[in-house]
């Protein structure tokens, strides 16, 4: 369990990531965070994200195409890298 415990710590980082820009997101444009991403949507983007091969991002269109709906998909694309950057 140990040696899970940096992969753990990882994936907690990207969804903490995940909802902090949909946070901002819906304060920015005054809506619910569930209008900016659904529960599915940021858990499976999540997913895309995390099993993703070493130094692979999601870009714009593989986010559009996951079916995000929202004018600050270039956040959440740089949101992402920068969790791929660092872990």
């Amino acid at each position: 369990m140990d040696a899970l415990r940096p992969l753990l710590a990882a994936l907690e980082a990207l969804l903490a990531a995940l909802e902090e820009w949909r946070s901002r997101t819906a304060v920015q444009y005054r809506m619910a965070p569930a209008s900016v991403l659904s529960e599915h949507l940021l858990a499976s983007i999540a997913y895309a994200a995390a099993s993703s091969p070493p130094g692979i991002t999601l870009d714009q269109d593989a986010v559009v195409a996951a079916g995000v709906r929202t004018k600050e998909v270039d956040g959440l694309v740089s949101t992402l890298a920068n969790w791929v950057e660092q872990a």
